[in-house]
């Protein structure tokens, strides 16, 4: 059963990601004039089709990929609307259409997560409960709280913490009001009796926040508190990647392969400090190969529209990043090859995400388009890159490439590309990544 479901997960998840990108394929052929003979999704023989106005709509044995034929693509054509007889331009728009939507949906799909993202709360009260008396008491809406009780607030456990070290129904709070510090003397909260011990209940509600990347607080026996980083540094740098948003520090850290120590800038008291070997405790990610692991937590952002856009942009551009970085690892030989994945490994990690829930499964599905896309683009044969770099030759010195040339090359290309897949494939079943 559970290799089934596995199957089923996969063909759903790998299914909709190539459809999305051929359909960018068919959609731009299609408002550009070019006659398209076939859509296809998956490779080998045909299991079902249907024959549209001038389409073959199939799909195909294996949901390995798929195609769109277009008149004139890979053949000589006289048809006026052949791919081959449009401008340069329409069929670099055409060739890169399928990468592009990859790139959107991966988007789309971040942007929706980080809406319904409730990773941190944040400081900053939202509104109060019914009957709440802090609000009578000087507390408000909007206010961000920093202190309570002269103890620094970064989380909203800080202030759960806080509350429950107090035997009183008052308590101090500094909060940050319209740009600036406000203290509230004695805010009177609804009170319980436990264990002969009054303690104040809060009574506000708290807003929902994005992870910055401010150091908040560290996890018991933190080694990278004890190597330089404090509480209040805003992480800039690490390793000389340049860190806007807290996935970037997840992916620093992701690619730091074998590493417990990583040099990091940080702004401290508006200043930017250098700290070098920052050491971090270690995990391993798979067979020989370990990776650094956070052992502090952050403060939060607050949750508006500028956050989102700001976290969906940079978190999309993550993921790019990190396609490329491990690209360029395998091939300087940093990163082994044993550790890429085909169909097979793929499947089990998507089978996995499935059962984490619906935001672990949609997060990997953004991931994979957005490696789909960064992968199509690579300027290799068969793949759109490798046809994008021959029409940019053609644009360049206003002569196409001998269509016999880009045949034979790209017919290298796309066996090769075979190979290694049957290569990868056989690498999964046999010596699976653990």
């Amino acid at each position: 059963m559970e290799i089934l479901l596995q199957i089923i997960y996969t063909v759903l998840v790998l299914g909709a990601l190539i459809f999305i990108h051929e359909f960018g394929h068919f959609i731009t052929a299609k408002l550009s004039g070019v006659k398209v003979n076939e859509f296809a999704l998956g490779m080998g023989p045909t299991l079902l089709k249907f024959q549209g106005k001038e389409t073959k709509y199939a799909i195909r044995l294996f949901p390995i990929g798929g195609f769109v034929a277009m008149e004139g693509e890979d053949e000589e054509s006289e048809d006026e609307r052949s791919f081959s007889k449009k401008s340069v331009w329409k069929r670099m728009i055409i060739v890169v259409a399928g990468a592009a939507m990859n790139l959107i949906l991966g988007f789309v799909i971040t942007t929706a997560l980080v809406i319904l993202s409730t990773i941190s709360a944040s400081t900053t009260v939202l509104g109060f409960e019914e009957n709440a008396v802090s609000n009578t008491a000087g507390l408000q809406s909007g206010d961000r709280i920093v202190e309570i009780n002269g103890k620094e607030i970064n989380s909203y456990g800080d202030i759960k913490k806080a509350f429950s070290l107090v035997e009183s129904d008052t308590l101090d709070i500094k909060v940050i009001r319209k740009g600036a510090e406000t203290y509230l003397e004695d805010v009177k909260f609804p009170s319980v009796d436990k264990n002969g011990k009054t303690r104040p209940q809060i009574d506000f509600k708290i807003s929902s926040g994005l992870p910055s990347t401010t150091v908040g607080g560290f996890i018991e026996g933190a080694l990278s508190k004890d190597t330089g980083l404090s509480i209040g540094d805003k992480i800039v740098k690490i390793n000389g990647r340049k860190i806007s948003i807290y996935t970037d520090i997840a992916t620093a850290f992701s690619v730091a392969y074998n590493e417990n120590t990583l040099d990091i800038e940080v702004e401290r008291d508006g200043k930017i400090v250098l700290l070098e070997d920052v050491t971090f405790p270690v995990f391993e990610a798979a067979e020989g190969l370990t990776s650094p692991d956070l052992d502090f937590k952050v403060r939060a952002d607050e949750k508006t529209v500028f956050n989102i856009i700001k976290h969906s942009v940079f978190r999309t551009r993550s993921f790019v990043t990190l396609m490329y970085d491990t690209i360029i690892d395998m091939v300087t030989g940093k990163l082994s090859v044993k550790y890429v994945s085909g169909p097979v490994g793929t499947s089990s990690v998507i089978y996995e995400a499935a059962q984490s829930g619906f935001e672990t499964l949609l997060s990997l599905v953004a991931l994979i388009s957005i490696n789909l896309a960064v992968v199509n683009l690579l300027p290799l044969p068969a793949l759109d890159g490798g046809r994008f770099v021959f029409l940019l030759i053609e644009l360049i010195f206003r002569k196409k490439v001998p269509q016999e040339v880009e045949g034979t090359i790209n017919f290298i290309g796309l066996a090769a590309l075979m190979i290694l897949m049957v290569v990868i494939v056989f690498k999964d079943i046999f010596f699976p990544i653990v």
